[in-house]
């Protein structure tokens, strides 16, 4: 048996913390968790604030990514697919999710991905589940770099957390997918398998994703968010990840 871990924007899931801004690093205890809210709409403070049941033995799934992980699109950032999926498997989440930043791409929040997965500090926590939800950022980036990092970002995760269960969710087209979409997508899908065979691939693209967008065609709404959550729950059982064990046969 082995576990599952999610990566995206840095929150943890459970009684609230503290936060001094939005997008904070909070160090993770399995027996307290804690959650932090993220800036992903006009107003976050009006928004409610995710609750999740206390207890160390729960699972921890850890989600890293972009936009989409973040909640961007929502109306409030415990409307997004990690907190969703988060609630419906009964994990306990720790999630940090950049807008704009991937693999190779860093913005003025934080990225790349590696660097956001150091920075939570959990993945020495034993997480049962690692996301890793990105790629649309990286699009034009050159392959071996492109290579090279997703390397070294699933290889991070290998060696701190080798008993999660590691799932890439990965190019989102916002529409049909471009030929450069499709060539980063193949990049990130073959560079994890070469690293880890075991890497269960989440693709929006060879999987004809179609949910209910903003205007601008990528971001989800909060019915494209639950959508998203329903087809990564759907994808999770179907390999054999149960809620509350996040666990999965070998």
């Amino acid at each position: 048996m082995v576990a599952v871990v999610v990566v995206s924007a840095a929150v943890v899931l459970g009684v609230e913390a503290p936060a001094s801004r939005a997008g904070t690093d909070v160090p993770i205890h399995p027996a307290r968790p804690v959650a932090v809210r993220v800036a992903s709409s006009p107003n976050p403070r009006s928004c409610p604030r995710f609750r999740q049941a206390r207890g160390g033995h729960l699972p921890l799934a850890v989600v890293v990514g972009a936009s989409i992980t973040q909640g961007v699109g929502a109306t409030c950032p415990i409307d997004a697919w990690p907190y969703l999926l988060a609630e419906a498997m009964g994990w306990r989440l720790a999630v940090r999710g950049v807008s704009g930043a991937g693999y190779i791409r860093r913005v003025r929040a934080g990225g790349p991905f590696l660097n956001e997965l150091v920075g939570l500090h959990v993945l020495e926590q034993g997480p049962s589940i690692v996301i890793l939800q990105g790629g649309h950022n990286d699009v034009g980036e050159p392959r071996a770099a492109l290579e090279r990092s997703v390397t070294a970002t699933v290889g991070l995760v290998r060696r701190e957390a080798p008993h999660a269960k590691l799932v890439l969710l990965t190019v989102f087209p916002g529409g049909i997918a471009t030929k450069a979409q499709r060539q980063a997508d193949h990049a990130i899908v073959s560079t994890a398998r070469r690293v880890y065979p075991k890497v269960l691939i989440v693709d929006p693209i060879t999987q004809h994703w179609h949910y209910q967008t903003i205007r601008d065609h990528l971001h989800p709404t909060d019915a494209g968010y639950r959508w998203i959550a329903q087809r990564m729950e759907r994808d999770l059982r179907a390999h054999g990840i149960s809620p509350s064990t996040g666990q999965a046969s070998a």
